[in-house]
């Protein structure tokens, strides 16, 4: 005879729609829930007491959108670059956003550097070098290769009006950091030095690699600074890591000046100190500003109460949307 565990093998199963029948026994119970949405409402009885929250929605946002979904009368641009119609809110968005898109400025500004390393024995322990190399970064900005900011007049005084034939006799070696994410801006920066006589490897490692020793290895280092309202702490931290790849004697002057910065209580006094830093910095093609650009917010009319925090992030405890809008 069949044992028991047999039979039990043996019986027809059903197959389990889990999204179907949801089983739980949390403070929210399942209402709603798709390919699209899962939708989850307050559970009254719940033996700790009702939910704050009277209703989640959780979307499935997709990657892209087909291109049958769209209005007709709106010209797509390519697939990959069709924003999803279920978001309301985007941070940090394309250029071709929506005309029913309105813009707003976070208080944030993403800065892309150039630093030198100084501390490793090679071609840019040479200021002639450092000079030479400054000239080439400020003669590709002036003919608008990239965004060149305005805000400080000083750094580009002398800057080349045309490109004259390379100095050196052999092209000058150079090793290049960076992240894989601005990879292509090191190919791109990599080209312009090209044609100046230098040539860059380009090593891209993590970030967890980045913020250790691995970078200390090349001869430039590119990365991006994120400036939010709290302007002093990320400027303070910029130039303290920025001081590890200086020789002796720069090193100690940026490391004393930023001791005053810790130590003032008087707000004119640190702007100051920092400002002499980046000053000292550019001056001795230490560090070039590549680009410069504000982060914005994209959202729709749908969205309501938008603000953000010291940090460019929109306050997501402010946000609300109209009923009917829902």
């Amino acid at each position: 005879m069949p044992s028991g565990d047999t039979d039990q093998l043996n019986m027809p199963t059903e197959p389990i729609h889990s999204m179907l029948k949801p089983v739980g026994t949390g403070p929210f119970k399942v209402t709603a829930w798709d390919n699209h949405l899962c939708r989850l409402e307050a559970y009254a009885t719940y033996f700790q007491g009702r939910a704050l929250i009277d209703r989640v929605d959780i979307l499935q946002i997709p990657w892209s959108t087909p291109l049958e979904g769209l209005d007709p009368n709106q010209v797509p641009g390519p697939i990959e670059h069709v924003e999803s119609p279920f978001l309301h809110l985007v941070h940090n968005p394309a250029k071709n956003a929506g005309t029913s898109w309105t813009q707003t400025s976070s208080g944030v500004t993403v800065t892309k550097l150039l630093t030198c390393n100084t501390q490793k024995t090679g071609p840019l322990n040479d200021p002639a070098v450092r000079a030479y190399l400054q000239q080439s970064i400020d003669l590709a900005q002036q003919k608008g290769t990239q965004n060149r900011p305005q805000h400080h007049e000083y750094k580009y005084e002398n800057s080349p009006t045309s490109q004259e034939s390379s100095p050196y006799d052999e092209p000058i070696a150079l090793h290049l950091a960076t992240i894989p994410q601005y990879r292509p801006d090191a190919e791109q920066l990599a080209l312009i030095l090209e044609k100046s006589g230098f040539h860059c490897t380009i090593h891209t490692g993590s970030m967890e690699q980045f913020k250790g020793d691995w970078r200390l290895e090349s001869d430039l280092i590119l990365f991006s600074l994120i400036q939010d309202r709290d302007v002093e702490l990320r400027r303070y931290d910029l130039f303290s890591t920025l001081s590890e790849h200086l020789e002796s004697p720069s090193q100690e002057w940026v490391q004393y000046r930023l001791q005053s910065v810790a130590i003032s209580p008087h707000t004119s006094e640190r702007k100051q100190a920092l400002f002499d830093i980046e000053e000292f910095l550019i001056r001795e093609q230490l560090m070039f500003i590549l680009s410069q650009k504000p982060v914005e917010t994209a959202y729709l009319p749908s969205v309501r109460g938008m603000s953000f925090n010291s940090q460019g992030w929109v306050n997501l405890r402010h946000i609300w949307f109209p009923s009917d809008k829902l």
